[in-house]
Formats: structure tokens, C-alpha cells, sequence
């Protein structure tokens, strides 16, 4: 079931992203032992996803790479190694699933361009018609790879929000579902996926720090290390760090100077 983060209300697992509070929701289910199939992919833990029959591509369990920084040793988690290079590809192939079960053919979406990208990979793999609403900003490389994925690419002169808020407009003008992985519960049992991962390949982390826009990476992380320890699996979780490229932070005082290599 879906139960709302900031009233309790519980919805049955139908592809909705806000509670009628406005509350964000969260997937829930009785957890059992954690008991992974053998699959060299993601489809190792569907048990603990709301997926149902096979979507393609199937993202892949990446591998971590050792690093030694100042007598810390480090490890990084190559998920740019997925099927449209990007951590991205989790939410999708879960939410995608949903729309399936669900008949939702045509969707629209926001994106600085990773989740856009995302979305057209597995909507032209399953029949899905994807509207992505895109910054004039967006990168030359990504918004050419788009078109290639047969996206309907809407352009948009403004900042990040001013492109969220046109593509809410398209959605409720046009009657198309909009499926923004920032609300969106099955976005998110996809990227706990990577908490599974980093405990099967390191054990329980000290300390996991993640690249932090919207927060659906962090917030699959909390929830995947949340879920090991419900399971009995685990008996603690690292400590979590969000990181937020200098001159766009939004979780603590913004820096002065912008960095120029990021683009969400």
C-alpha cells in the first residue's frame, strides 16, 4: 500500500504521487528476510518492489571501485554504467512497470535532462509516448540523444522550476499523467535498490555520500538501508550525506559562487 509521509492516510498501489493532503507517499509492505534471486540484475530484489511482470531494459547491479583518499578508503558506485547512464534507470524501470499494469501509454515529465533521458529509453523500449519538458539550457549531447529516443521534446525559457511548473500546466491541460520521479513513491523503490547492492558488495558503509538534487537518490538510500534493518538484516545504518553542487544548494546556505559542472 501507499501511506502518506505526512498524515498517515494509506492508498491501495495505484500510480498516484501526492496524498489528497499533498503529503508525499511511500510504498509499504510487510518485509520479509532478505532473501535475494539469482539474477545479475535488478530483478534479484522484485520481491521488494512493486513490480509486475518484465520490463526492458532491466537495470544492472553495478560494481563498486576502491579508492584510497587520505588513508580513508573509499569506494564509488559506477552507475553510470546503466542502460542510459544514470541511477535514474531504477526509478524508471519500477514506475514504468506501474504505468504498464495500469494502461498509461503517454506521460510527461520534467528533467535537467538524466531522468528525461531515462523515461524515453524505457518508454520507446515499452510503447510509452514521453513528453519531456527541457531548459533551453539542457545540455547539446543530451537533448540530441532525446530526439534519438523518440521523445516530443518541449523546450522551456526559464530556470529548473519554471520548466516543472510548464510541464504540471501540459498535464493537467492535456490529460496526461505526469510521472516527476521528485514525487514519485515508485521512482524511489527503484533507487533503494542501491542500498541493497552496497550491502551485498561492502556490508553496512560507514558513511554514504550522495550527489543530492531532488533527493531521490538520498531518499533510496534511506529507504533501502531503512528496509535492511526492518528485514533484521542489518543492525545499523551508515550515515547518510547529502551533497549539493556549490551555488544551487537548497539544504543549507547557499554558496556564492556557482559551479559550473553542474547542470541539475
Amino acid at each position: 500500500m501507499l501511506r502518506c509521509s505526512r498524515c498517515g492516510k494509506t492508498y491501495p498501489e495505484t500510480f498516484r504521487l501526492t496524498c489528497d493532503c499533498g503529503g508525499t507517499l511511500l510504498v509499504e509492505r510487510n518485509l520479509e528476510a532478505f532473501t535475494p534471486e539469482p539474477f545479475l540484475d535488478v530483478r534479484r530484489y522484485r520481491r521488494y518492489l512493486p513490480v509486475n511482470g518484465e520490463v526492458a531494459p532491466v537495470p544492472a547491479v553495478t560494481p563498486v571501485s576502491g579508492l584510497e583518499i587520505n588513508g580513508v578508503k573509499a569506494f564509488f558506485k559506477l552507475d553510470y554504467l546503466q542502460p542510459s547512464g544514470s541511477f535514474k534507470d531504477r526509478g524508471t524501470w519500477v514506475t514504468v512497470s506501474k504505468l504498464l499494469d495500469e494502461g498509461i501509454k503517454e506521460v510527461v515529465l520534467d528533467s535537467s535532462g538524466n531522468a528525461a533521458l531515462s523515461f524515453a529509453l524505457y518508454g520507446l523500449a515499452n510503447g510509452i509516448r514521453v513528453h519531456a519538458f527541457v531548459s533551453y539550457d539542457t545540455s547539446p549531447g543530451k537533448l540530441s540523444l532525446l530526439q534519438g529516443l523518440g521523445a516530443v521534446v518541449h523546450y522551456v525559457d526559464g530556470d529548473r522550476m519554471t520548466v516543472h511548473e510548464r510541464a504540471v500546466e501540459f498535464s493537467e491541460r492535456r490529460g496526461v499523467t505526469y510521472v516527476s520521479h521528485w514525487f514519485n513513491p515508485y521512482f524511489m523503490e527503484g533507487t533503494k535498490t542501491i542500498a541493497f547492492e552496497l550491502y551485498e558488495q561492502l556490508g553496512v558503509p560507514d558513511w554514504v555520500l550522495a550527489p543530492t538534487g531532488s533527493g531521490t537518490l538520498f531518499l533510496g538510500l534511506w529507504k533501502g538501508f531503512s528496509e535492511l534493518s526492518a528485514m533484521g538484516e542489518i543492525d545499523r545504518l551508515p550515515r547518510l550525506v547529502a551533497v549539493q553542487a556549490s551555488g544551487y544548494e537548497s539544504l543549507c546556505e547557499r554558496s556564492a559562487v556557482k559551479n559550473t559542472f553542474a547542470e541539475g
